[in-house]
């Protein structure tokens, strides 16, 4: 025990150590003497941020999101001048329409200005010098240069010149228009930043197929940049998985599409899913299906002599399909089946058809969809897969557009597909004349495969497409932040916080991997033995 004086030094030893402390503490800790907090921001510089107290507990926590204040590009420097044809270029919209507005860019200095930044880098590499695109060596090339893409696939990019004509007249792309919170499905938002491909949101609609499409289309993003040895813009964007893109509120959000309606201006159309992979045995992934097609398609004049079309009638919503049916009921030049996809797919009573098997036709019909118990009609993805065959193709006039459709020709020395009336009023005379006019048919199949199989549906075209639609994109809308401030209030009453920087995205692959991991099935509960139980190593 201490003696009594010994004690009463203690205690004052403590109490002059003590109380400096303590007040030092007051006055250094009082919130008035706060000062606002500078946090570093994604460019390397230096923001303010006035932190306000928002939380009512100690561990609450806020998140500040970054403004999208425009950060120095890495890629600027590699923007070159456009040819003195690039409004032309950009102008370019082959047989637009009649129910389509289009919007001509100004010939002028500005638009120079404005286009250069949209189409990559389009200077060629002296080891490019005396290039040229051979579909046997460059079909399945994913990482063809901007400057081969655009020597090899110069039709390629009129619908996104028309987007771009669009944006022009209507105003840059802000980060409100990348917002996904005014949809509970068929969603995704996604950002580019310094080549790595990052998920920001995503919404689905349950028991859909928007989880498979998203990942399509997410996988053939992903691989446009990684294999690709040059600059990629950052950039953020949201994209639809729905057939529909923005059915419920036409006219304003800039997504980019599977397709559009033609008075659907404001989305900007990409490729479709199936450039990737269709999830059934009837089809597969792409490149398999041109593999397919090239290893066993008989000579044009070795085909079945009919007219090819299997799908869902729909015959209840879709007017166009239904008049399909009626108009070639009982005709010996049409193989027009119904089929129920909710049948097994090699139940032969059911009619399917593998789509590589449709290039053993010398017609190929194609239609427009519609959405069930919506009756409205949409676009159908088929047509990719036609156009790769040797045979002629049969469309009826269009409401909807995909990336290439500005390559059907109609008519003239170039055409590549025969049109006929929505309700196909004319397909049976438009066959019968054909039947009648083999070398009409050998012309215009050898023009399809010319502009499509072997050109413009090529593999390597559609990733440079994807690239060139991240230019377009960047040289009209904002620049992303890839982190946001995450702000945690320790202590209400002394303002004091904690503050770190987050990702705002997921990486493509992480993403792969727990989306797929969410999607296993739980697995059974185990059955426990009398010696498990005993040693209490399982519990029923």
């Amino acid at each position: 025990m201490l003696h009594p004086k010994h004690a009463r030094l203690a205690f004052f030893l403590c109490l002059a150590c003590c109380v400096p402390v303590l007040f030092l503490s007051v006055y250094f800790l009082n919130p008035h003497r706060i000062a606002s907090l500078a946090f570093p921001s994604p460019d390397g510089s230096e923001s303010e941020a006035h932190l306000e107290v928002i939380a009512e507990v100690q561990t609450s926590t806020s998140i500040i999101s970054l403004s999208p204040t425009p950060s120095p590009s890495s890629t600027a420097s590699i923007q070159t001048p456009l040819p003195p044809t690039s409004t032309k270029l950009a102008n370019q919209s082959a047989n637009p329409s009649p129910s389509e507005t289009t919007h001509p860019l100004p010939d002028d200095e500005y638009t120079e200005d404005f286009l250069s930044a949209a189409l990559g880098n389009l200077e060629s590499s002296p080891e490019e010098e005396g290039w040229t695109f051979d579909v046997q060596r460059d079909s399945g090339d994913y990482g063809l240069s901007d400057w081969q893409c655009q020597a090899a696939f110069p039709q390629l990019y009129a619908e996104l010149n028309r987007a771009l004509a669009y944006v022009h007249t209507e105003g840059n792309i802000t980060i409100e228009d990348v917002d996904i919170s005014w949809k509970e499905r068929g969603l995704v938002r996604a950002m580019i930043y310094d080549r790595v491909l990052y998920v920001i949101e995503a919404k689905y609609e349950p028991y859909s197929l928007d989880i498979i499409r998203a990942l399509a289309i997410l996988g053939s993003i992903h691989r446009a940049i990684t294999a690709f040895k040059g600059p990629i813009p950052n950039i953020e964007f949201t994209f639809s998985v729905e057939d529909i893109a923005n059915l419920d509120n036409p006219g304003k959000w800039p997504l980019w599409a599977l397709a559009r309606a033609h008075d659907h201006e404001e989305h900007w159309v990409m490729p479709d899913f199936g450039f990737w992979a269709w999830d059934t045995d009837l089809v597969g992934s792409y490149e398999q299906v041109r593999q397919g097609i090239i290893a066993q398609e008989p000579d044009i004049f070795d085909k079945k002599p009919q007219a090819i079309w299997r799908g869902a009638a729909l015959a209840e919503y879709n007017s166009i399909r239904r008049d399909l049916l009626d108009v070639t009921k009982d005709k010996e030049w049409a193989d027009v089946r119904e089929v129920v996809w909710e049948q097994v797919p090699d139940d032969k009573s059911n009619h399917f058809v593998k789509i590589v098997d449709h290039c053993n036709y010398l017609f190929l019909i194609q239609t427009e969809g519609t959405l069930l118990d919506i009756v409205v009609t949409n676009y159908s993805g088929r047509l990719k897969y036609l156009l790769n065959c040797h045979s002629v193709s049969v469309i009826h006039k269009r409401e909807w557009v995909e990336n290439f459709h500005h390559l059907l020709v109609a008519e003239g020395p170039d055409q590549n597909y025969i049109e006929v009336e929505r309700n196909f009023s004319n397909l049976p005379e438009q066959i019968e004349r054909l039947l009648d006019q083999p070398e009409e048919i050998q012309r215009i199949a050898d023009n399809s495969v010319a502009t499509f199989r072997d050109r413009y549906l090529t593999p390597a075209a559609q990733a440079c497409y994807w690239r060139r639609l991240f230019w377009a994109w960047s040289s009209v809308s904002f620049k992303p932040q890839l982190y946001k401030k995450v702000v945690t209030i320790l202590d209400e009453e002394w303002n004091i916080t904690d503050t770190k920087l987050e990702w705002r995205g997921e990486p493509y692959q992480t993403y792969l991997m727990t989306t797929v991991r969410d999607l296993r099935p739980t697995p059974p509960p185990k059955e426990c033995s009398w010696v498990t139980k005993v040693f209490r190593l399982c519990h029923s």
